[in-house]
């Protein structure tokens, strides 16, 4: 979408006097303008005016600013301040005459046209955030270029409707101006007669080391849940079902300038475990998964302050008081029906010592001796879930810059019915980090040529 800013006052011409348009190449009128880290950006500004006007200068600029805000209520209960905006990547290609001295004029019907190239960078100079910062960790992950977030008029001319899960409060645009200078009569510095921008989206590249690792430490996260199954209502015997997932989950985005949009996924492997008494007739049946609902859960945390260390999830009144905010939107996946799962049985008496099954108190002090009539059963399984992120919406990869950070968390609702009373349905959850990273694009069309 092109846009124009109101040239400057006192120079006697109208902003409907420059007509500016800025073709990008290689790219459809209707795309979405995706540039991953690296890509060259091509084009050019095409300029005419309708009467002839004397200008020194054309200068090209990529500019990416982030723009934040308060809450009336968050503002008045910690800060006075409305918001913060930082412009932290400004690259130029400006074109000059050859002699300087020569006032330059534009000629009225004709068409100027001035070519532009931009490569979008993978890493931000050190003087871009220069703020305290609590580890080195910190200060690398502000240095990566963060995607664009929140701006989603530039697509109302596209195929698809992109929605990033961005609050109103939180935007990162990345724009193309194209602007005609001239010299100031009283000062050494330029006017701007006409300034018009397009805006493009950017999907930086993470690099493959771990730099997300603390950062998910602030993230909600409950990655193994148990719960106590009474086979019988008139019974003190329990038994205990317990679900755990052994690492965070990483989600690689694919490019989405391939046609047609690709979905990106993982597989996330549950592991089950049934501890129960051996003395009855059914509290040696472990309960079926019957179905797994799943959650994506996307955390947008924003504030006026810059941030010195990554935010932390649980500790939401320290953000308010720092001048942050966060926000959370929640997005249904899908419902898996799930087939009728194997158990494996375990005697409790060989166990290793790095899978020793946690025994229930109400177990371990009734049934006595394991090695008796009435001992203590374990079975395993484990659940391979697919995991595929929405192509409803516009997933953004986790990052973390000087005002915005977004992380991501999948939940888990596992469904589950007792051996002795199938018509009961009962429900428990896990809740795991996800870091979502954009691929190259080269290794993105190798994948998708393979398959």
């Amino acid at each position: 979408m092109d846009t124009l800013s109101r040239p400057s006052m006192g120079l006697g011409l109208s902003k409907s006097n420059f007509r500016i348009t800025i073709d990008i190449f290689g790219s459809e009128p209707d795309s979405e303008y995706l540039y991953l880290s690296g890509d060259r950006i091509d084009g050019c500004a095409n300029i005419s005016v309708t009467k002839s006007t004397m200008f020194d200068k054309v200068e090209i600029l990529l500019q990416v600013n982030i723009c934040t805000s308060r809450s009336l209520a968050s503002r008045t209960a910690y800060h006075s301040d409305t918001g913060a905006r930082q412009t932290f990547l400004t690259l130029r290609d400006s074109t000059d005459g050859s002699d300087n001295s020569t006032a330059r004029v534009m000629e009225s019907n004709s068409t100027y046209r001035f070519p532009f190239t931009f490569v979008v960078p993978h890493q931000l100079l050190p003087q871009t955030c220069v703020h305290a910062k609590k580890s080195l960790q910190v200060e690398r992950a502000h240095l990566i270029p963060p995607p664009s977030l929140g701006d989603l008029k530039m697509f109302d001319k596209a195929k698809h409707k992109l929605d990033d899960m961005a609050p109103e409060m939180s935007r990162i645009g990345y724009m193309i101006h194209a602007r005609v200078l001239q010299k100031s009569i009283s000062n050494f510095s330029s006017d701007i007669l006409a300034d018009y921008a397009k805006a493009i989206r950017i999907m930086p590249i993470t690099p493959d080391d771990e730099l997300f690792v603390e950062a998910s430490q602030g993230l909600p996260e409950y990655r193994q849940t148990s719960r106590m199954v009474r086979n019988h209502l008139m019974t003190r015997k329990d038994s205990q079902l317990t679900a755990s997932v052994s690492k965070y989950l990483l989600v690689e985005l694919q490019p989405s300038s391939l046609s047609p949009r690709r979905p990106s996924g993982t597989v996330i492997h549950v592991n089950l475990k049934y501890s129960t008494s051996t003395g009855g007739n059914d509290s040696e049946n472990p309960p079926q998964i019957e179905s797994v609902k799943i959650k994506l859960r996307a955390h947008t945390f924003y504030g006026i302050a810059p941030n010195q260390d990554f935010p932390n999830y649980w500790d939401y009144k320290s953000l308010r008081e720092a001048g942050g905010d966060m926000f959370t939107a929640k997005v249904p996946i899908t419902t898996l029906k799930m087939s009728k799962i194997q158990w494996e049985k375990k005697s409790s008496t060989c166990t290793t010592e790095n899978e020793s099954p946690r025994v229930p108190e109400s177990l371990s002090t009734q049934t006595g001796d394991t090695e008796g009539s009435a001992g203590i059963a374990h079975f395993t399984s484990s659940l391979e879930i697919p995991l595929m992120l929405p192509v409803a919406k516009f997933i953004v990869p986790t990052f973390h810059s000087c005002l915005i950070s977004r992380t991501y968390s999948v939940k888990l609702n596992l469904s589950y019915r007792k051996a002795a009373k199938r018509n009961f349905l009962h429900t428990f959850s896990l809740c795991i980090p996800v870091t979502v990273k954009a691929c190259p694009r080269y290794v993105s069309s190798m994948r998708s040529n393979s398959t």
